[in-house]
């Protein structure tokens, strides 16, 4: 009898332990579970939230292309059309909206910030003392305009060709963003590009392209000798020149070429066709490209950049609107003008 009474106590202590156990799973499951609705619940409302600041930013910045003055405004008014956790996204709904509008940086392209948050309120996670958390979202949105007038002596001398594929992709399938690259080789026999003038008649020498250089990188002042009126009266036609930097005077390392890496962006006129760039050329428009390194060997000059700024269809100075004359080329890829989100640093 004494055998069997020890049986039974320590089957009635397994039996409790078990239940302690099962017990104990019980709590880990549900509070796994607990966890697990109310992450998806902060999951779902960060998504809506993040959509709502993305619109907010895009309409922001498109204002700053026509109606700067209401950026905010409209910024604020457009979160408020989006829903997240069910309510507008708008302050006093359990929510908070700013709105920065940055200041025009020296490129002419500006930035609407948007900032939201959302206080939520969480229904399983209770039994573990949270009751409640904040979700935050922030986005940015870019305007980057075209360049819609040119003074004269603004671009840079060398003309890249918009259809010419020797270098890789051709210009006209470029978009804002992508990488260009602009090589002028010696005489016009190669590269995608043509040291150029800006008129028909000027003289080709090495010293004449350098005096062009440092006023289009406003290292010098205009000079009347050195005309590029192509930018101020009209003129449709490029002499390309058969001498530059490429033959003898090697830049790398002087002034210039601090000043092309410091400058937001540089202008270049563009052509069509291929090589060889020995005979003039109709300007067709401009783009502009941010210069990230410069590089010279005997007989080749290059620039490799990012493409900033939509391309101004047109001839010479007429900008933008030239007529009806043919681009010579489909530039229906190159984006004039656009407002994007900017990727969160």
């Amino acid at each position: 009898m004494l055998f069997h009474r020890r049986r039974s106590s320590k089957r009635s202590q397994s039996g409790v332990l078990g239940a302690v156990l099962l017990s104990g799973i019980v709590l880990i499951v549900v509070g796994l579970g607990a966890l697990a609705v109310d992450l998806a619940h902060v999951q779902t409302v960060q998504g809506e939230l993040q959509n709502a600041t993305d619109a907010a930013a895009l309409a922001g910045a498109q204002d700053m292309a026509t109606d700067p003055a209401n950026a905010d405004a409209d910024a604020v008014s457009v979160a408020g059309e989006n829903k997240a956790d069910g309510r507008a996204v708008s302050s006093g709904t359990g929510s908070t909206v700013n709105v920065t509008v940055l200041p025009i940086d020296s490129s002419g392209d500006s930035s609407v910030e948007v900032d939201a948050s959302m206080t939520i309120n969480h229904m399983l996670a209770r039994i573990f003392g949270r009751t409640q958390d904040t979700v935050i979202s922030r986005s940015t949105a870019t305007y980057y305009p075209v360049i819609n007038y040119l003074d004269a002596n603004q671009f840079f001398p060398i003309a890249p060709s918009i259809d010419d594929t020797s270098q890789g992709a051709a210009l006209n399938t470029k978009h804002i963003g992508d990488n260009v690259t602009i090589v002028v080789e010696s005489g016009g026999s190669g590269g995608n590009a043509a040291w150029v003038s800006g008129t028909t008649n000027s003289p080709a020498n090495t010293n004449y392209m350098r005096g062009l250089i440092d006023i289009a990188l406003q290292l010098a002042p205009p000079n009347s000798s050195i005309d590029t009126a192509i930018a101020a009266d009209g003129v449709t036609k490029i002499s390309p020149m058969s001498q530059g930097m490429h033959l003898g005077t090697n830049i790398l390392g002087t002034q210039e070429v601090s000043a092309m890496m410091a400058k937001p962006f540089l202008v270049f006129p563009v052509i069509s066709g291929s090589k060889p760039y020995v005979q003039s050329r109709t300007v067709l428009g401009f783009i502009t490209v941010k210069v990230n390194s410069v590089s010279q060997t005997a007989g080749q000059f290059t620039i490799n950049g990012t493409l900033v700024k939509g391309l101004v269809q047109g001839l010479g100075g007429a900008l933008p609107n030239a007529g009806s004359a043919d681009p010579g080329g489909d530039l229906s890829n190159i984006s004039a003008a656009t407002v994007k989100l900017t990727p969160a640093s």
